[in-house]
């Protein structure tokens, strides 16, 4: 089992850090966009990962872009001790398990639905994905045949939860 590391937060140049030539990761124009304004609605609120000693990136090279095409010059880091076999591991795992989660379609909706529309759009969502997802969900809800548990269920108030602490509470 890998140790636990100190993780230290500080701040730098963003011209002291060291992108990762052999980054497997790409980043498009559209999530260039969408990492850009959330950066510009909530601000750097996660840090770039960087390996200790050389600064090497691990995680956060769209968020280096998205940082410099916002005219920033600073980033907050937190530099993990890791040689570069597991540097470049580490890495890939940071990509690959958060592109393995997936959404819940209705609570996603009714979360994107409850957001003003600045925020919606800052966190990466366009209208018309919105739209068709709400379109999706109803088409599924239309097929989709309604036991007695499942009817009593629905006929219960649903409990409204707060997506950062999980909190339950109905209204």
């Amino acid at each position: 089992m890998a140790d636990e590391h100190d993780l230290t937060i500080s701040t730098v140049a963003l011209d002291a850090l060291v992108p990762d030539p052999t980054n497997a990761r790409r980043h498009n124009q559209r999530n260039l966009d969408a990492i850009r304004g959330s950066l510009a609605r909530w601000g750097q609120v996660e840090p770039i990962v960087v390996q200790k000693g050389t600064r090497r990136i691990v995680a956060g090279h769209g968020r280096v872009e998205a940082l410099r095409a916002l005219g920033r010059t600073h980033a907050a880091i937190v530099e993990i001790d890791v040689d570069g076999v597991e540097a470049t591991a580490l890495s890939i795992a940071l990509n690959r398990t958060a592109e393995l989660a997936s959404w819940e379609d209705d609570v996603l909706a009714s979360l994107l639905e409850s957001l003003p529309d600045d925020s919606v759009g800052a966190a990466g969502f366009a209208p018309d994905e919105v739209e068709a997802l709400l379109a999706g969900l109803t088409e599924a809800a239309e097929f989709a045949p309604v036991g007695e548990d499942e009817q009593s269920r629905l006929d219960e108030k649903a409990p409204t939860v707060c997506p950062k602490c999980g909190h339950e509470w109905v209204e």
